[in-house]
């Protein structure tokens, strides 16, 4: 039977294979091997890894770049030439995100994971040292490892992996989240319970509200997979005609927006942490300090008693008479300087072991205070964020006024409406529960600028874009 492996055969169309010249062939090895340099090698050697680091840099390997491209015909273009790495890059980068049950070969990813929260959240290491954190970081181990996998893919795959695996994965994430915060609340009102009775004060308080730190964690990475979504269909011009266009960056401006709340709330967060621990610090050095303020009177006092009863001895041991009477005391005198001397080198080196310890304090504090190279770069992620949402809003503003000018109209479908493709465009963001998914009517009461003049439309874009 000729057909008997049928089955077993593609339905893809055979490729036709493409000769290079041997010059042309150097350079397309050259660039292959420039993209492995700066894609698989600058990952693997990247110094102080982190989650947001590595993120960041699977984000720039993923986004397009105008590069030259070699033909088959031996030429090569590269004006406005849209292109990624290749699929040996991506591959290896797969490859070597996770082996040895450790990211990038190096990193339990439990661990990195409790690290950026900590960072990024400002989630106190009491939850994460919890039972219930613990096997939470676990459980968020596959998801997260999901967000970083996605940028390693084509982009015109990534949307279709987002829709298939991670978007109803990181909606249940979110109810999860909202449990363990519940339980790191029930612990502190626990703790609270327990120094009201060791204090024994018969108070009547509120019940104790905390930040849903793990809600706001989860949340944010949430609503960046719904952004990188919505920004690779642009990207790919999914979205056609201006009309379609409005109704994205619309959208996206809605995201970003939430985003930035979302951002700003966990950076305060990251803010008070720190503050809270430099308080730590100071009350730490405070305890030693009095401790050792106890231990040197105690010290003192005993060799006060030592002093004391040294010379008790020598006055009963005198000798009669003014040669025997001077001598004694005039060896009870030095008895005396030394002890005094004793004491006084004891104080001294208090004093240094005090000022040593203050020096070692204001070290900490200020190490903890002081921003990292890791800080400003979430300094510049937070401003391109912002930077980002002013461009959206201006597009959509500006595409506004020229509907307003009549120079673009909606098109007249007459087999389907707006609000359909509407919801047929944004399907996949309904199984997220937080941010809520927006409808058509949403878009048009906030795309409505019909009480607005054209001129001050066009000024209030202009100044978006100036921004």
């Amino acid at each position: 039977d000729s057909n008997v492996n049928r089955r077993l055969l593609g339905n893809a169309p055979v490729r036709k294979v493409q000769f290079l010249s041997p010059l042309n062939t150097i350079q397309s090895l050259r660039n292959t091997l420039h993209e492995i340099d700066y894609a698989v090698c600058d990952l693997l050697l990247l110094e102080h890894h982190t989650l947001s680091r590595i993120q960041r840099q699977l984000s720039s390997i993923s986004s397009p770049v105008n590069s030259s491209v070699v033909k088959g015909d031996g030429s090569s273009s590269s004006n406005n030439t849209i292109n990624t790495i290749n699929i040996l890059g991506r591959s290896l980068i797969v490859l070597n995100l996770y082996f040895d049950d450790l990211l990038l070969g190096q990193y339990v990813l439990s661990d990195i994971i409790a690290s950026h929260m900590k960072h990024s959240a400002g989630v106190p290491h009491e939850l994460v040292d919890a039972e219930y954190g613990k096997s939470f970081l676990h459980r968020l181990g596959k998801p997260l490892y999901d967000t970083l996998k996605v940028l390693t893919l084509n982009r015109n795959r990534q949307r279709a992996y987002m829709d298939a695996l991670m978007m109803r994965e990181w909606s249940a994430l979110q109810r999860e989240a909202t449990a363990v915060d519940y339980y790191y609340r029930e612990d502190v009102e626990v703790q609270k319970q327990q120094q009201l009775i060791a204090s024994s004060a018969i108070t009547t308080t509120k019940p104790t509200t905390t930040t849903p730190y793990v809600t706001n964690y989860v949340l944010g990475i949430g609503v960046w997979l719904m952004e990188h979504h919505l920004g690779i269909g642009v990207e790919l011009d999914l979205f056609c005609g201006e009309h379609d266009l409005s109704i994205a960056y619309w959208y996206w401006d809605f995201l970003l927006s939430t985003r930035l709340n979302i951002v700003t709330s966990m950076r305060k967060e990251v803010v008070e942490q720190k503050v809270k621990e430099v308080q730590r610090q100071k009350k730490k050095l405070l305890e030693e300090k009095e401790e050792e303020a106890v231990a040197t009177e105690a010290r003192m006092v005993e060799k006060g008693n030592v002093v004391v009863e040294h010379n008790k001895r020598n006055s009963k041991g005198k000798k009669k008479g003014k040669k025997g009477k001077s001598g004694g005391g005039g060896g009870g005198g030095a008895k005396s300087a030394s002890g005094g001397g004793a004491g006084s080198s004891g104080q001294v080196g208090s004093n240094s072991s005090s000022a040593a310890a203050a020096a070692a304090a204001l070290a900490a504090t200020s190490a903890v205070l002081t921003p990292t190279e890791e800080d400003a770069e979430d300094d510049m992620e937070f401003m391109l964020l912002g930077l980002r949402r002013l461009l959206c809003r201006g597009i959509v503003r500006f595409l506004a006024a020229l509907n307003q000018a009549g120079l673009v109209k909606p098109p007249i479908f007459e087999f389907t409406t707006h609000q359909r493709r509407f919801e047929k465009r944004f399907e996949s963001f309904s199984v997220i529960s937080q941010p809520p998914p927006l409808t058509y009517d949403d878009y048009c009461q906030g795309s409505d600028f019909s009480s607005i003049q054209p001129e001050e439309l066009l000024a209030s874009a202009a100044e978006c874009f100036r921004a």
